[in-house]
């Protein structure tokens, strides 16, 4: 009886899936048994008559699933203990290949193992060898600003010698070949809640790190892969954004998924907002799955990010941060008594927020100091006529004084300090409100009436804010949500979180963090005369600056 299976998911390969199978048969014999399963192909090749040729198991799906589910169906499937996953444009090289690879995982059966790429081209109908490309060890994971987030990216052997072994411990595996044990797949859940195409490696090779298992490279295992200009298919994007945003919900400490989602936001506009519709619609399995994860991990994400950091071609700290950092602190120092606005997007309030995340990075106990002058300054200076909104008004000096007592930067009780400006964001009537905007706007109440709400439920205390003015706000946000240009709408997230809360009531909790509303970029050549005072300035490229480091 055969130990291993090799599973192959395709979609309008044509001629090239058999090409596929007969370079296995050739090698592997019938050592192995092979599974084909047709996502719908819409070419009308006849991919059954090459499975019945080549003694193939073969499936069709009734509808387009994409690769991530017919993976987990293929594993499904299977009787044999192990499984090797594969496009359906690949080459097999020797004859040992299957005793190696089936040999490694009868070892160990929690490990993700990656055989190396051989890339391939077809040139002029002629299949021929990149000769120019180095060779690569597996990849990493891209959470920096340089390329695209969360995206698994070569490692070049040439740039990265990571041993003179046979086998390596990878942060992320890629190139489509992957073999694992069926057991260890199916206790990770596999590629569950991926929708399409898209991020299938680094949802389960980060999974695998944080269960406790490894993702190895296997030198010795050569398997050559066609690399395409373009995909026999179309791509839908928002699925390709809605995957990186789920891995980000079920598995990334919260620093870092709001860094995510904020950088979304700001880059790819209604994708976003798409994306976070789809989240919000399955959000009742999301809940369950990442209930599932806090249960299996069994190491800390700093486990997998020492590793990824020692290898990755994009390092999150900037070299010339600290240098940067000390420049925006001495010039807010000069600059603050010359800022007469209070909020903190534009005023004070985002220098307070800066100096205390900068005293406590810097271990100067000094920017404490002048951060509480300055706050001591914004209660002298509030009155009656503020306005209630989040860039200059009652809800987001509140909000920031709520996030310095979360991050113990201030003492108190954010109920005693916040009693009067939940008061004031209580007289507005939501259900009359048309600015939908975070600055002057409902989204950014919103943000303030949660950041309230997740402090009174950590803390277990009643909601600052009564039943009938939290009645009202949940009508205004279903009828911004059944908006028709709804996907059009900038912050539907925040609108989104409020359903959260709604449908979550006192088991809501949602750390407050500076990516809730703003995704400062942090700059290629920083002049900070070019930039304004607040958190839509310096403070917060500052914040971010800090945030990336620690």
């Amino acid at each position: 009886m055969n130990n291993l299976t090799i599973i192959i998911p395709f979609l309008n390969e044509g001629i090239e899936i058999e090409n596929t199978i007969r370079s296995i048969r050739e090698t592997a014999g019938t050592s192995v048994n092979i599974l084909l399963i047709n996502d719908c192909s819409t070419d009308e090749f006849q991919y059954k008559d090459i499975a019945v040729k080549y003694s193939c198991n073969y499936y069709l799906n009734a509808e387009r699933l994409g690769v991530a589910a017919s993976r987990d169906i293929g594993i499904a499937m299977i009787e044999t203990p192990y499984f090797l996953l594969l496009d359906g444009h690949m080459r097999f090289y020797d004859s040992q290949w299957v005793n190696r690879l089936v040999g490694e995982l009868e070892q160990n059966d929690r490990v993700l193992l990656c055989c190396q790429t051989k890339a391939l081209n077809i040139v002029d109908g002629q299949l021929v060898e990149c000769a120019n490309r180095p060779i690569s060890l597996g990849a990493s994971v891209n959470f920096s600003e340089k390329g695209i987030f969360l995206e698994a990216e070569w490692l070049w052997k040439n740039v990265f010698e990571l041993s003179t072994a046979t086998m390596h411990d990878i942060p992320c595996v890629l190139g489509a070949a992957y073999s694992g044990s069926k057991r260890y797949w199916q206790y990770l859940k596999g590629l569950n809640g991926l929708e399409f195409y898209g991020s299938d490696e680094v949802y389960i090779s980060i999974k695998v790190w944080l269960e406790g298992g490894r993702c190895k490279l296997l030198e010795n295992i050569e398997v050559g892969h066609i690399y395409r200009e373009e995909a026999p298919y179309e791509l839908d994007y928002t699925y390709r954004l809605y995957n990186k945003l789920l891995i980000a919900e079920l598995i990334l400490p919260e620093k870092i998924k709001k860094s995510i989602f904020a950088r979304s936001k700001a880059t790819a506009g209604n994708l976003h907002t798409e994306s976070c519709m789809i989240l919000h619609q399955h959000k009742a399995k999301i809940l369950e799955m990442k209930s599932y994860y806090q249960q299996i991990f069994t190491k800390d994400f700093s486990h997998f990010e020492t590793l990824n950091e020692s290898v990755s071609q994009h390092k999150v700290k900037n070299k010339d941060g600290d240098a940067i950092l000390t420049q925006i602190a001495n010039y807010l120092l000069v600059k603050k008594n010359e800022v007469n606005e209070l909020g903190f997007l534009r005023g004070k309030m985002g220098i307070v927020l800066f100096l205390n995340h900068y005293a406590q990075y810097s271990q100067n106990i000094d920017y404490r100091i002048y951060a509480e002058e300055l706050l001591y300054e914004i209660f002298d200076e509030i009155t009656l006529e503020l306005p209630v909104n989040f860039s200059t008004g009652y809800c987001g000096i509140g909000w920031g004084i709520g996030y310095l007592i979360q991050l113990d930067f201030i003492d108190g009780d954010a109920d005693e300090v916040l009693e009067d400006i939940d008061l004031q964001v209580m007289e507005r009537d939501p259900l009359r409100i048309n600015d939908l905007s975070i600055e002057t706007g409902l989204a950014g109440i919103i943000l303030y009436v949660l950041s309230r709400i997740s402090s009174a439920n950590k803390n277990n205390k009643q909601l600052p804010f009564d039943n009938a003015y939290l009645s009202a706000l949940a009508q205004k946000v279903d009828r911004v949500l059944s908006q028709a240009n709804v996907k059009n709408l900038l912050n539907t997230d925040i609108f989104l979180e409020y359903a959260v809360f709604n449908s979550l009531k006192t088991d809501y909790n949602n750390s407050m963090s500076v990516f809730d509303f703003m995704y400062p970029f942090t700059p290629e050549e920083f002049n900070i005369d070019n930039y304004s005072i607040g958190l839509a300035g310096i403070s917060g490229i500052g914040i971010k600056l800090i945030l990336d480091r620690i």
